[in-house]
């Protein structure tokens, strides 16, 4: 990040919505995956969510701009899947069993007000990828797709790690990003360039 007036929005006081437009700008992209909570609600009398698959928007080299390494946080939900978006084909596999795909073997259904969470681990290394994930419904014995996107209508990001970065910042827990020297590069990612 080299605008000074950026820097300036990372570091400071900013609010939220400011310090998210500037990440949003600039693509911000966790590295390596993401975990995604999504709750899905009944709103018919009966409705059958036969696929949920990840769909890739965007597929290319992976983030090298800055590293952003914030205190990460975890959920608990109720059914587990994941995927890689690195596969040719991503699908949603059983996590108790990857070999598994999950909608081959099972379907959710829903009745009015009902609800399921979804506790989904995206992963992806060799790219940066921005995805959503394709729902196919039946309801009233017609299929629709839905599409799920990320906050803001904007589609979910992750990247692969990068050998080195041009910049790197902590999350300050007093709020904002924190610029950090390279010998705290090197402690929080040994395996970069020139550690």
């Amino acid at each position: 990040m080299t605008d000074p007036q950026e820097r300036a929005v990372l570091q400071a006081d900013a609010a939220d919505a400011e310090r998210e437009a500037v990440l949003a700008r600039h693509r911000v992209a966790p590295i390596g995956g993401v975990n995604l909570t999504v709750v899905l609600v009944g709103n018919r009398s009966s409705v059958r969510i036969v696929d949920i698959e990840p769909r890739v928007l965007t597929r290319e080299p992976v983030s090298r701009g800055a590293l952003l390494v914030s205190a990460g946080a975890g959920e608990a939900a109720t059914i587990q899947v994941s995927a890689d978006l690195d596969d040719r084909a991503p699908r949603f596999r059983m996590a108790e069993d990857p070999n598994v795909t999950y909608f081959r073997s099972k379907q959710i259904d829903l009745k009015r007000d009902e609800r399921v969470t979804l506790s989904m681990t995206i992963e992806g290394d060799k790219a940066f990828y921005e995805f959503d994930l394709l729902t196919t419904v039946l309801a009233d014995a017609r299929a629709e797709q839905v599409v799920v996107k990320g906050p803001g209508g904007r589609p979910f990001r992750i990247t692969g790690p990068a050998k080195t970065y041009r910049s790197s910042y902590h999350e300050s827990p007093l709020g904002g990003w924190q610029p950090v020297p390279r010998k705290q590069v090197c402690a929080d990612r040994p395996a970069a360039e020139g550690c």
